[in-house]
């Protein structure tokens, strides 16, 4: 016999876990799917906690070198940069606990590990079987990073900010794709820590999306510490003698970069390709699904 349920949440990241113990706190029956490990997603993995946790590692440092320039001390040694990475961690682990498989369990919610995707409006499956079915499902997959499609990008190693925190060394320098929020905090950091980080962006000037005010401001205050290259078409991308080379154009003029490493920030993907949002009649726009001011779908 299906299992039913007042509510299913496909996705265990911040949004899902909220939504979820929110309803069976309210007495709701809710089912969770998820495919990691662990729960906790994007953000307590790869977003919010380990980058806010690496950002304060780096502020710590800058504000070092800044208090000794200042009141003329000498900083003499170099950063421990896997000090830094152990920080991320010890972050992720504290907060771990409190995503924890029991913790849900307690609060009533069934869970189910494996790849949710609609059978039908109402029904989930769980890796291709075992359906479920829900009065109410809440769409919670989140998205991941954006890998242009750059000639020669499939031979090439490049970190993303789901890789970053697995750094066993700093590289001495960085070559970031994209001037987003999300690829400058971390190259700001880095940067800070000690590399060489040349941000190079498609547009005219960073935070495209953001209030066009702060845009000169925050590109002063950051300039100090990154070098931009804008209006830039990256053409191709490859590593020779263990050294990432960037092919790129500016303005007609072709331009070579060589670096340690190559950060990919180009925005973001949803994860929804595979949930089969069509067999649900769910519309969506190149992947991202259509919703309301509710932040309902079309079903």
């Amino acid at each position: 016999m299906m299992l039913e349920y007042d509510i299913i949440v496909i996705g265990g990241g911040s949004g899902g876990l909220t939504a979820a113990a929110g309803a069976a706190n309210m007495g709701a029956n809710a089912a969770l799917i998820d495919d990691q490990p662990g729960f906790g997603g994007d953000c307590l993995h790869f977003g919010c906690v380990p980058s806010k946790a690496f950002i304060t590692a780096a502020k710590e440092v800058h504000a070092v070198y800044k208090g000794a320039a200042e009141f003329g001390l000498t900083v003499s040694g170099n950063v421990l940069f896997e000090r830094a990475i152990e920080r991320v961690k010890e972050a992720i682990d504290e907060i771990q606990e409190s995503d924890s498989d029991e913790r849900f369990e307690e609060l009533g919610v069934d869970i189910f590990r494996g790849k949710g995707a609609f059978q039908g409006e109402y029904t989930v499956t769980i890796n291709g079987e075992n359906p479920i079915k829900g009065k109410r499902i809440v769409i919670s997959t989140g998205s991941r990073p954006n890998v242009p499609p750059i000639d020669g990008v499939e031979n090439v190693s490049y970190i993303t900010n789901e890789t970053i925190f697995n750094l066993d060394q700093l590289p001495q320098s960085v070559v970031f794709i994209g001037g987003g929020p999300v690829g400058l905090e971390l190259a700001q950091s880095l940067s800070r820590f000690g590399s060489d980080v040349t941000v190079l962006e498609t547009s005219n000037s960073i935070f495209k999306k953001e209030d066009h005010d702060i845009i000169p401001f925050a590109t002063k205050a950051l300039e100090k510490e990154l070098t931009f290259v804008f209006n830039v078409q990256v053409t191709g991308i490859s590593e020779q003698h263990g050294k990432k080379v960037i092919a790129y154009k500016v303005n007609g003029e072709e331009i070579a970069i060589e670096s340690d490493a190559v950060m990919m920030s180009a925005g973001r993907k949803p994860n929804t390709e595979r949930l089969n949002l069509e067999g649900a009649g769910v519309e969506t726009n190149k992947g991202f699904i259509k919703v309301n001011a509710s932040l309902q779908s079309n079903k």
